[in-house]
């Protein structure tokens, strides 16, 4: 992995796969126990109906409207069936998620600024965009099609990333896999 400058990072590839393994595996550690806390009865409550009238054979935009795609109800609906109509494995999957990309965001920003930037951005990641409070439940937890898009952001903006910063001179698409 090179730095900006074009220096050597400081470890080998497999130190840095340890690395992400650690810290997402210390991410989903903590989200854990807030997997099933609390219940926002607006939005996951609104998400939730919804979602389980896909399990019952409607339709999104045909039986009901909605602002998402019929791909996330597909499958938000293939993993509450999963659960037997449980919310669980919904809010198990959306911890892994979250802590695959805390792993993710650790090894991308790692490789390009080291240590210590990765540690401070995993920590402003973790403490503002999984919030969890007594009040107000765990708001990662909630099925938002958001939360299934991180990934891919992610990836491009590393893909990006790569690209201004001359780690590459191949065209975004080629560093994203699709050429």
């Amino acid at each position: 992995m090179q730095r900006p400058g074009g220096e050597a990072a400081s470890i080998s590839g497999g130190r840095c796969v340890l690395e992400i393994l650690a810290v997402a595996l210390l991410c989903g550690v903590y989200l854990w126990p807030w997997r099933l806390y609390g219940f926002d009865l607006v939005d996951e409550g609104t998400q939730l109906v919804q979602i389980s009238r896909v399990v019952l054979g409607e339709r999104p935009y045909v039986d009901f409207e909605t602002g998402y795609t019929p791909g996330y109800f597909a499958f938000e609906s293939w993993l509450l069936a999963l659960g037997d109509g449980q919310i669980v494995w919904m809010r198990t999957f959306a911890v892994v998620l979250q802590s695959i990309v805390v792993g993710a965001l650790w090894g991308i920003v790692r490789g390009f600024g080291g240590g210590l930037l990765a540690c401070g951005t995993v920590v402003l990641y973790v403490a503002f965009l999984l919030p969890a409070s007594l009040r107000s439940g765990a708001p990662f937890t909630i099925p938002y099609p958001g939360w299934l898009v991180a990934p891919l952001a992610l990836a491009a903006q590393f893909a990006a990333a790569r690209v201004v910063g001359g780690h590459t001179r191949r065209p975004l698409w080629i560093c994203l896999g699709m050429g």
